[in-house]
């Protein structure tokens, strides 16, 4: 990592080191909306928010400069995002375990750092539950429901934690409440797009 860092620093120059992590960040997020099939597409993605936190921690370890939450969490969520999605594809048992301990660690970083962000905190409990880590997801997707997610989809893995958990009557009320938030939800887009109208 310590020559990834000065490489990385060295080719910085003159532009903007919020505006090189912006442009690192985009391209990582381009290659997770668009791969599909194999690990080494994935690689790629993890690189640009590896460069990204390099970029991020060199210049912030300069002396007096302070962080910026904003970019450190975006840096962290993305690195987070690639990790897990690396551990997905990789048929190595040990590799995989890694990539979703180093996962973890990210994602929680930047839950520490934007706390009120539910899909960083659904991301979370996503690779929490790949390492069978059941106990801990509940309380994070307990957390990201509080946020009232946007999508069934918490309220939906939820529910499986429960019926794995062998709780099925707490994982019928999470469908029952899931499937409600939905509905309060599309209702709501539906009175704002007729008062766009």
């Amino acid at each position: 990592i310590l020559k990834l860092r000065s490489y990385v620093v060295d080719k910085v120059g003159t532009e903007r080191h919020e505006d090189i992590i912006g442009v690192l960040i985009a391209a990582a997020n381009i290659i997770l909306l668009n791969h599909c099939g194999p690990s080494e597409e994935i690689a790629k993605a993890i690189h640009f928010p590896e460069c990204a936190l390099v970029i991020y921690e060199s210049q912030m370890s300069r002396v007096g400069r302070k962080g910026n939450a904003h970019v450190e969490f975006h840096v962290c969520k993305t690195l987070g995002l690639s990790y897990g999605e690396y551990a997905l594809e990789v048929n190595d048992v040990k590799k995989r375990e890694y990539c979703q301990k180093l996962a973890v660690n990210v994602l929680q970083r930047a839950v520490v750092l934007k706390s009120d962000c539910w899909s960083t905190k659904f991301q979370l409990s996503l690779q929490l539950s790949e390492s069978g880590k059941i106990a801990c997801v509940i309380e994070v997707l307990k957390s990201c429901l509080s946020l009232s997610p946007p999508t069934p989809t918490p309220w939906n893995l939820m529910a499986i934690l429960l019926s794995i958990s062998r709780d099925f009557e707490k994982a019928m009320y999470s469908c029952d409440l899931g499937i409600r938030e939905c509905l309060k939800i599309c209702a709501k887009t539906k009175s704002e797009q007729a008062a766009i109208s």
